[in-house]
């Protein structure tokens, strides 16, 4: 899969996004809303001087620009 953390309908899908999570909200997890991470986000990739920087040791992420370009045809 080229997109991190997306995975198709099914028992996969529903185990990563119907964890049972009150242990650690009960341990102090707090949840930003969206917005503000978004907003975070963007304000930090629009301060770089360049690309983001990105590990040596772990793949690139996000979809080959080739396999992009073929969905976008689609």
């Amino acid at each position: 899969m080229d997109l991190p953390i997306w995975l198709p309908p099914g028992e996969d899908h529903d185990l990563i996004h119907g964890a049972d999570v009150s242990k650690a909200l009960a341990a102090g997890l707090r949840c930003r809303p969206i917005a503000d991470t978004v907003a975070d986000t963007w304000a930090w990739l629009s301060g770089l001087d360049g690309a983001p920087p990105q590990r040596a040791d772990r793949p690139r992420l996000g979809l080959d620009p080739e396999v992009e370009a073929k969905l976008l045809e689609s």
